[in-house]
């Protein structure tokens, strides 16, 4: 059911207990269709924000910091009178999920980090970044943008079978707004390591990658997985960064046992 708070957007199917999908950059809370499919009918209740500036929520009228993502976020939950939730979050997901359990640990009764990483961006990285947002600004267009990120997110074995899906991301890509991305990229690129965060965690938490991911190496995930008291890692084979939507099946098996195991 599309719902706003303020001017961000989200979909909430009602229900308890509550598991929160926090989207990748550059798209959308659409990105979590098989998820949303999946959990409907369900007791499961899912929560899907669109971050300011994709989908259907205004963007932020400042450039904000990754903790302003979480700050909104709380802003619903507390909208919708919720306590505690699961957290789930792919890519720039899990750094918004990793603020959230930084400012609200209290608020947080489980986390699923897909194809992120819990440390702050490389100075290559940061650069990558800053360079993208210079094309966007002369460009007035996020066409280049998108285009890179098609490449990663998606293995050739999957552009070949499914180019539906390719298609579908491509557009939720393109419908972001230019200042919607160029916060994201300031927020990505200004964050904090949170790896004391993880490491402090005392919730259960769910590591999920890719096998192919481009972006973040198996090893790297691994390491991260070792860091809480409580975690395990799931390796998606036939998967790069969105392994949400190249595995849907397998994702959401690790999601559906994952809260079995915490509830």
């Amino acid at each position: 059911m599309p719902q706003l708070v303020g001017t961000t957007h989200f979909r909430c199917q009602p229900g308890r207990p509550v598991l929160c999908l926090l989207h990748a950059f550059p798209v959308n809370s659409d990105m979590w269709e098989p998820q949303l499919a999946f959990f409907e009918g369900g007791p499961v209740s899912v929560l899907a924000p669109d971050y300011p500036g994709f989908g259907q929520s205004s963007p932020f009228e400042a450039p904000p910091e990754m903790e302003d993502y979480a700050r909104r976020l709380v802003a619903i939950l507390n909208d919708l009178n919720l306590k505690q939730v699961t957290l789930a979050g792919l890519s720039m997901g899990g750094y918004v999920a990793l603020a959230f359990l930084r400012l609200f640990p209290d608020r947080v009764n489980g986390l699923v980090l897909a194809n992120t990483r819990a440390t702050a961006d490389s100075v290559a990285t940061r650069q990558r970044r800053r360079q993208m947002i210079e094309e966007i600004r002369k460009s007035g267009s996020v066409e280049k943008l998108a285009a890179a990120h098609l490449e990663l997110f998606f293995t050739e074995r999957t552009r070949a079978r499914h180019p539906d899906r390719v298609r579908a991301v491509q557009r939720m890509m393109m419908s972001a707004s230019s200042q919607g991305v160029i916060h994201a990229l300031q927020a990505m690129a200004g964050r904090a390591d949170a790896t004391e965060v993880l490491k402090q965690c005392r919730v259960p938490v769910l590591v999920i990658t890719g096998q192919n991911d481009p972006l973040i190496p198996v090893d790297e995930a691994r390491a991260m997985a070792e860091l809480p008291q409580q975690a395990r890692l799931a390796v998606l084979a036939d998967s790069a960064h969105l392994s949400n939507l190249e595995c849907p099946e397998r994702f959401n098996e690790e999601l559906q046992t994952f809260l079995n195991e915490i509830w």
